[in-house]
């Protein structure tokens, strides 16, 4: 177990109607989450700047401490990329672990920061520091990932990667065994500090739908690598996206899952 003295602190980022029915929830529960709205209109903001300026603005943090973010729309994982930059005001070097579906890297002629290309600017231009090492894809599913970076880097992106396939055999649909032996790995061969952003699209439609078609690992799954990433790393920050109200009874408790999971 690694030794980890960071005080964790909850934050609700109320940047939609389904990040405030999460903010609202985990207050009820009792649980001391710092809930702020920066915007009523997230879709303003379509920046590098701009968003890490509302984060900052936002979320207030200091030696000694690091932030869990909730918030709901996938649609506005591109945020993160504002919680990367908090945390490297307290952080010099980190891994960074996309914990989604999607590999969010595609290259795009616009200079718009949006769900699908903010992955690129995190590993460019945060504390990542553009070190193919620095990245962990867990859940991906698309192999167009190894597409983004030059050919002499792709074997190395390949093993930071636990594609769809590595965890699920889609022809006898069954899941592999061995697959989080896999992350382990990936976690041994890692910087000390990560940051883990999650989106739930991730996860079996059983267990979560959020705007796009799900992934296949199984909410007990995830919880099994964020102990995994717990017990090996020292993780300096994370946040969860994907709620939006398609099934809150059961959904909501995932979160709560997740979050017991982490400030445990």
């Amino acid at each position: 177990m690694v030794k980890d003295n960071l005080e964790w602190k909850l934050y609700g980022l109320e940047i939609d109607d389904y990040s405030e029915e999460l903010g609202i929830f985990f207050e009820h529960e009792g649980y001391p989450i710092n809930r702020v709205k920066p915007t009523d209109n997230p879709f303003l903001f379509k920046n590098k700047r701009s968003i890490s300026k509302l984060i900052r603005k936002s979320i207030d943090i200091k030696e000694g401490e690091r932030v869990l973010a909730l918030y709901g729309n996938n649609r506005l994982h591109h945020f993160t990329y504002g919680l990367c930059k908090l945390a490297d005001k307290l952080n010099k070097e980190y891994c960074y672990i996309h914990i989604d579906r999607h590999h969010d890297w595609w290259r795009k002629k616009a200079s718009d920061l949006d769900c699908g290309n903010f992955l690129e600017k995190i590993y460019k231009d945060t504390n990542v520091k553009k070190k193919i090492n620095n990245l962990m894809f867990i859940g991906n599913h698309y192999y167009e990932l190894l597409d983004m970076v030059p050919e002499s880097q792709k074997d190395e992106l390949r093993s930071r990667c636990l594609f769809t396939s590595h965890i699920y055999d889609y022809k006898n649909k069954q899941y592999k065994p061995g697959w989080l032996k896999v992350v382990e790995k990936m976690l041994d061969n890692s910087h000390e500090k990560v940051y883990v952003s999650m989106d739930l699209d991730v996860l079996h439609g059983d267990d979560f739908l959020t705007c796009y078609e799900p992934g296949i690992l199984r909410s007990v799954q995830l919880m099994q690598i964020l102990t995994l990433i717990k017990e090996k790393k020292k993780i300096i920050g994370a946040d969860v996206v994907g709620y939006v109200g398609r099934n809150p009874v059961i959904e909501l408790q995932i979160y709560k899952k997740i979050v017991n999971t982490l400030l445990q």
